[in-house]
C-alpha cells in the first residue's frame, strides 16, 4: 500500500542552460524507436513511454562507448525532467516504471551514485528520487540497493560537507521521497540524517531548498520515529525557525513536525504556535491544499499529513477549543470525511484521522454531529466502511447519539452471560467490538 506523505519535486528541475545542452546532445537518439532485445517496439501508441525507455537504454548502453559518464549523466538528467513534466499521465508513468524495473537501471544508477563523479552521482540520485515518487514498486527496488547508495552519502552527511552541496541536496530529496512512499524504509533513513538535520535547519550555509527538503523529510519521519526526533530537539529548532523566518517557502512544513511531535499535550512549544494563530494561518490552508490537490509552500501535501494536524490537536481540550472556534475547521473535516474519491491510497487514512478529530470535538461537546444533516445521512455508510479505523471512529460518534441502542446491546450481553454462560469479556471484545468498533 502506498504510504504517501510529502513529496519534494523541485530538485529535479535543472537550470535552463543545462537543460538546453542536454536536449541538444540527446535529440538525435530520442527520436529513434526504442526496442527490446528481441526486436519488439515499445508501446508505439505511447510516444512518451517510448522516449523514456530509449533514455533508459542510453544509460544502460553508454558504458561500452566513448565518454560513458557524460552520456549517462545527460540521459539521466533528461529522464528526470521528462518524468517530472505535468504532461506525463499516471497510466504512462506506471507503465514506464514497470518496464524500467524489468531492466537493470536501478542497479546501474546505484553504481553511478556509489562510484561516479559528483555530477554523475547527482544525476543518478535525482533519477532514483523521481522513480520512487508515489511508486510502491519503484521504492521497493531502490530500497534493495539503498545500502550501496547511502555509502556515498555517509561521509557527506555525517560531516556535513558543504563543498558537495549538490550531492547533499540530492541525497536529502531521495530520502524525502522514499520516506513519503514507504514507512517501512524509515529505519534505513534515520541513521543518515540523525547527525545533520539540526545542523541543516540552523546553519545559514544551508540553501533554502536543502533546508526545506530536510523539513519535509522530518515531517515524513515524525509519525514513525517521533521519540527520536523529540530527543534530538527537532521541535525546538523548528520553532526558532518559525519565529524568525518570514519566507513561508523556507519554513516548508515545519509547523507540521512540531504539532505531530508535541501537539497531543499542552506544552510551551504548541502554546507559542497557537499564539501565532497557527490554526487559521497554517492548518486550514494546508488542509484546503490537500483536498484540492494543490501545492502548498512548493510541495504536495497529502490528506493524511494534513488531517493529522487536527487529529493531534483535538486530543487536548484547550487546543480542541481553538480548533472549534475557527469557522473553517469543521467544514473542512467534514469535506475530508465525506469525500469518496482517493488520489493516493493513504487518503483513506486521512479520512480516518479527520473523523477522529470530529469525534474528539464531539466528545468535548464542541461540535454537535446531530446538526449536520449530510453527515448523519453518511454515518451508516461510515459504520460499514471497509477501513476498520473509519468504522471505529464513526461508532464513537454514533454511540452517544443512540444511547438506547447501546444500552440494549449491553443488556443483551448481560442476559447471555446469565442464561447461556457467554463470558461478558467475550461479548465485549468479540461481539460488541464488531457492532460498535
Amino acid at each position: 500500500m502506498t504510504e504517501s506523505g510529502y513529496a519534494a519535486p523541485e530538485l529535479y528541475r535543472v537550470g535552463p542552460d543545462e537543460a538546453a545542452d542536454s536536449d541538444a546532445s540527446l535529440l538525435n537518439v530520442m527520436l529513434l524507436e526504442p526496442v527490446r532485445p528481441g526486436g519488439q517496439i515499445y508501446f508505439p501508441e505511447r510516444p512518451r513511454v517510448m522516449r523514456l525507455m530509449r533514455l533508459i537504454h542510453i544509460v544502460m548502453d553508454a558504458s561500452t562507448g566513448p565518454q560513458p559518464e557524460e552520456k549517462q549523466k545527460d540521459a539521466l538528467q533528461q529522464l528526470s525532467r521528462e518524468l517530472h513534466r505535468t504532461g506525463l499521465g499516471m497510466v504512462d508513468r506506471r507503465l514506464f516504471v514497470k518496464e524500467a524495473l524489468e531492466t537493470d537501471i536501478v542497479n546501474t544508477a546505484a553504481d553511478l551514485v556509489q562510484s561516479g563523479c559528483i555530477s554523475v552521482a547527482v544525476a543518478a540520485c535525482n533519477f532514483l528520487g523521481v522513480l520512487v515518487f508515489d511508486s510502491d514498486d519503484g521504492t521497493r527496488a531502490v530500497l534493495q540497493v539503498f545500502d550501496r547508495v547511502s555509502s556515498r552519502f555517509a561521509c557527506t552527511l555525517k560531516t556535513l560537507s558543504w563543498e558537495y552541496m549538490s550531492l547533499l541536496e540530492a541525497a536529502i530529496v531521495l530520502c524525502v521521497n522514499i520516506a513519503a512512499t514507504c514507512r517501512s524504509g524509515h529505519p534505513k533513513l534515520v541513521p543518515l540524517v540523525r547527525h545533520v538535520c539540526i545542523q541543516i535547519i540552523e546553519n545559514p550555509r544551508a540553501s533554502k531548498s536543502l533546508r526545506a527538503n530536510t523539513i519535509l523529510l522530518l515531517a515524513n519521519l515524525s509519525i514513525t520515529v517521533g521519540q527520536e526526533l523529540r530527543e534530538l530537539g527537532v521541535a525546538e529548532a523548528l520553532l526558532e525557525l518559525v519565529m524568525t523566518v518570514q519566507d513561508p517557502f523556507q519554513l516548508s512544513v515545519a509547523e507540521t513536525v512540531i504539532i505531530i511531535l508535541h501537539g497531543d499535550h499542552k506544552c510551551d512549544v504548541i502554546d507559542k504556535l497557537m499564539d501565532l494563530n497557527i490554526v487559521q494561518a497554517y492548518c486550514v490552508p494546508i488542509m484546503r491544499s490537500a483536498l484540492q490537490a494543490e501545492e502548498f509552500r512548493g510541495m504536495c501535501p497529502h490528506l493524511m499529513y494534513s488531517s493529522i494536524l487536527f487529529q493531534v490537536l483535538s486530543k487536548h481540550r484547550e487546543y480542541a477549543e481553538m480548533l472549534a472556534q475557527n469557522e473553517h475547521v469543521v467544514p473542512l473535516l467534514l469535506e475530508a470525511v465525506l469525500r469518496r474519491e482517493t488520489r493516493v491510497e493513504t487518503d483513506v487514512e486521512g479520512r480516518r484521522l479527520a473523523l477522529e478529530a470530529l469525534r474528539a470535538l464531539a466528545d468535548f461537546k464542541l461540535w454537535r454531529p446531530e446538526s449536520e444533516d449530510a453527515f448523519l445521512m453518511a454515518l451508516p455508510q461510515l459504520l460499514g466502511d471497509d477501513h476498520a479505523g473509519i468504522r471505529a471512529a464513526a461508532a464513537g460518534i454514533w454511540a452517544p447519539l443512540h444511547p438506547n441502542e447501546v444500552h440494549s446491546c449491553h443488556l443483551l450481553g448481560a442476559r447471555l452471560n446469565t442464561t447461556a454462560n457467554l463470558p461478558s469479556g467475550l461479548w465485549q471484545t468479540k461481539v460488541m467490538s464488531f457492532l460498535l468498533p
